[in-house]
């Protein structure tokens, strides 16, 4: 992914950076979260790692019957917002 995406992001002035969250947490809040595993967990960390007006991207395609439990007090103080792109209902 950083081969792919990291010379697009300099390309257009963007900070890119991974981030694994079994190595630690995030020092500093982000605006764009896309998740690439399909862990529900992970979306409420994503939550609480946003920035205000963040965009959470769900890439993975968490399945239906899985549930996460997301605080929508920051999710709707901070007006983050949820898509998903791999056709998860």
């Amino acid at each position: 992914m950083r081969k792919l995406a990291e010379p697009l992001a300099e390309k257009n002035h963007i900070v890119f950076r991974t981030y694994n969250p079994s190595k630690g947490t995030l020092a500093e809040k982000s605006n764009y979260i896309v998740l690439m595993a399909p862990v529900p967990a992970l979306a409420a960390q994503a939550v609480k790692d946003a920035a205000p007006r963040a965009i959470i991207n769900i890439f993975a395609g968490i399945p239906a019957d899985k549930t996460a439990e997301i605080d929508l007090d920051a999710y709707i103080g901070k007006q983050c917002y949820f898509i998903g792109t791999s056709g998860s209902t």
